[in-house]
């Protein structure tokens, strides 16, 4: 597949879930050959570079990007803290601290990640605990 497709495609349907998009990439890639194998399509998404890079999933995501993500976090703050490791101790008190303000829940609780639990407060880690509570489609601010 070009990159100048999956750019296309990538700017047509940014609304869809990035999993939906990569298979919306594979349909349209497909119906442009005769009978793609699965190395075809290990080739095509290759070249496309859909992935995050091994030394990005290896930092410590910047401050920004955890403010972004966490506006994206609802309801699953509490969720969020538990899998990142923070004890139930730290959690409730991030929750008294901030009791009508769940943005700030989960700003707290990122931040104290951050901070408390380096060097393994990795993107990758990050990711993990994203996926665990669903919300997978924060990875794309991840960069």
């Amino acid at each position: 597949m070009e990159t100048s497709i999956w750019e296309d495609i990538s700017q047509q349907f940014q609304h869809l879930h990035p999993d939906d998009l990569k298979f919306t990439s594979l349909i349209r890639w497909k119906e442009g050959r005769e009978n793609p194998t699965f190395q075809d399509i290990l080739d095509a998404l290759g070249k496309c570079n859909l992935g995050i890079p091994d030394d990005i999933l290896t930092q410590v995501p910047p401050t920004t990007t955890l403010q972004c993500i966490a506006n994206h976090i609802g309801n699953s703050s509490m969720q969020l803290g538990v899998e990142l490791g923070l004890t139930m101790s730290e959690i409730q008190n991030i929750q008294y601290e901030h009791k009508d303000k769940l943005l700030n829940q989960t700003k707290e609780i990122l931040r104290i990640w951050q901070q408390k639990k380096a060097p393994r407060s990795t993107n990758l880690s990050l990711i993990k605990a994203l996926h665990r509570i669903g919300k997978i489609n924060c990875i794309s601010m991840i960069r």
